[in-house]
């Protein structure tokens, strides 16, 4: 029964997943403050960019937790 504690080789790799999920957040916030600074006000775009911003810190999150609890024993 030891395959179950043993992850896949494929798994540390898909870790990036996470890394390029954090990216597209802060592409969005980019997107928000170029685009829709003259037409939401403050409040909403502070809004939009704080909640880009925590997703993108969680998803960096997951992505360093994925890499440091699968990382293959050398």
């Amino acid at each position: 029964m030891n395959f179950l504690d043993t992850p896949a080789p494929w798994a540390y790799s898909w870790c990036y997943y996470f890394l390029a999920a954090a990216i597209i957040p802060v592409i969005s916030a980019i997107l928000i403050i170029v685009s829709g600074a003259n037409k939401i006000g403050l409040s909403a775009l502070f809004l939009f960019v704080f909640a880009a911003l925590i997703q993108s810190a969680t998803f960096l999150t997951m992505f360093w937790m994925c890499r440091s609890s699968l990382k293959p024993n050398a």
